[in-house]
């Protein structure tokens, strides 16, 4: 139970990556730059010469990993590797994003009916009578009060898939890294994350330590969507 809190623990924040990365509701795209039109070709000459592309680059070849080594005892996995990098890893990103972005849509409809609403009213002030304006105001309460409402929802249901995709994918990959251990005789494999999201950091290692991308395949392998 020890290391399967641990893996919870190291895992517990790597499903909600993706919830900072998305563009608030409402807010707009930034500016973009025109691109400059194509020059037309002279009266009673050739087209300008057009710049061959340049040929694409060949594809390197993926770097096989390093073996490893004869008699370790340890090894080491980078989670948010296993969950970027596996087939389950991305099926449950997918599924958070999804639910990020539908909410977003739905909240960005909401502030923006809310919006219109206010402004309506400052159109209104000293136009409409006082009994017309209170009735506006009220309406703008309510769609504050069901944004509000709305919002706690929304943050209720990610959070809890978020607490879903964690149990299940420790619940999977808890036994690979366990087989794994047992196959190659270790007596811990460490589980690891970037500096900037763990204390533990490794600053010197034999790269053939890293089991991340064998648990990665046979994540694969097992639950291959």
């Amino acid at each position: 139970m020890k290391r399967i809190s641990i893996v919870a623990l190291l895992v517990s924040t790597l499903f909600g990556l993706s919830a900072s990365a998305q563009t608030p509701a409402g807010r707009g795209n930034p500016a973009q730059t025109p691109s400059t039109p194509p020059a037309a070709p002279r009266q009673g000459g050739n087209p300008p010469a057009q710049t061959p592309a340049a040929p694409a680059a060949p594809a390197r070849p993926a770097t096989p990993p390093p073996p490893f080594p004869a008699g370790a005892k340890i090894g080491f996995v980078n989670m948010q590797l296993l969950v970027q990098e596996s087939k389950l890893g991305k099926s449950g990103l997918d599924r958070l994003k999804k639910l990020q972005a539908d909410n977003q849509t739905k909240l960005g409809g909401m502030q923006k009916a809310l919006q219109d609403q206010q402004a309506k009213i400052q159109a209104q002030a000293g136009v409409a009578n006082e009994t017309a304006l209170n009735a506006l105001r009220r309406d703008a309460e309510r769609m504050q009060l069901d944004l509000q409402t709305e919002q706690t929802k929304a943050q209720t249901a990610e959070q809890n898939l978020n607490e879903d995709l964690l149990g299940d994918f420790s619940d999977k990959v808890m036994p690979v890294i366990e087989s794994l251990m047992t196959e190659k005789d270790l007596w811990v494999i460490l589980g690891v994350q970037d500096a900037q999201q763990s204390s533990l950091v490794i600053v010197s290692v034999n790269p053939g330590l890293d089991l991340s991308g064998e648990i990665v395949k046979r994540l694969d392998t097992k639950y291959p969507g």
